[in-house]
């Protein structure tokens, strides 16, 4: 939860589902996922916006759940919209 206090300092990443399939496919293709999940560790909050769109990709269903999960056990907040 965070405090009033906290509010100023949130660090908030506004992104689509699109756009994080993309980025996750291209770190597959190189082989360093881990980095991709690194690039969201600084983010106290994301919000992915067009969240339907990953249930085109059911191949990608998977690694889309490890990183919300990987997210929420860093202390993370995710907003998914549709």
């Amino acid at each position: 939860m965070f405090t009033e206090k906290d509010v100023e300092k949130i660090v908030v990443k506004k992104t689509n589902a699109e756009k994080i399939i993309y980025e996750m496919l291209q770190y597959m293709s190189q082989k360093n996922i881990q980095e991709f999940y690194d690039r969201y560790i600084s983010v106290d909050v994301v919000i992915i916006n067009d969240f339907q769109f990953t249930e085109n990709f059911s191949a990608l269903k998977e690694e889309f759940e490890k990183f919300i999960k990987y997210l929420l056990e860093n202390g993370k907040r995710v907003v998914l919209d549709t």
